[in-house]
């Protein structure tokens, strides 16, 4: 039993963690969306500068690399991956750039991760072809931290 125990306190120092890992968490920002006629929605342009937090998330690091991204706005927290979204990483300019197409049953999504200057930023855009209304939306992110 001893041994069983030092095995697994040894393999915890020395495995890396199973859990995710965040790795960027981008803050605020203005969201401009535009909806199209004969939706149920007031068709035009709309800005909306709300409380947003996106999260790129690293699922279980230790067996490779396999990504979430979670948005939060108004504590109404959606997961793509739990959406069963497709999340397909595209290849960036740099080892500061990371780009991800997602592909929902309604909608897709690019984001684009990248750092300028040292300051980490976010960019994404959003199509949609929803029952109620049809449109469009691009945003642009300030204030990125690397981690939570």
């Amino acid at each position: 039993m001893k041994a069983q125990i030092a095995a697994c306190i040894f393999i915890g120092l020395t495995q890396q963690c199973l859990g995710d890992a965040t790795l960027l968490t981008c803050r605020g920002g203005a969201v401009h969306s535009y909806i199209a006629e004969g939706g149920a929605s007031k068709p035009g342009w709309s800005v909306d500068e709300g409380e947003k937090v996106t999260r790129l998330i690293q699922k279980e690091p230790a067996r490779g690399a396999f990504f979430d991204i979670q948005t939060t706005v108004k504590d109404v927290r959606l997961s793509f991956l739990e959406d069963a979204c497709s999340i397909e990483r595209k290849s960036g300019g740099s080892e500061l750039e990371l780009t991800f197409v997602v592909t929902c049953k309604e909608m897709i999504s690019t984001f684009l991760f990248y750092a300028r200057n040292g300051i980490y930023q976010l960019l994404e855009t959003h199509l949609g072809l929803f029952r109620e209304a049809t449109g469009a939306s691009v945003s642009m992110t300030k204030d990125c931290k690397r981690g939570d």
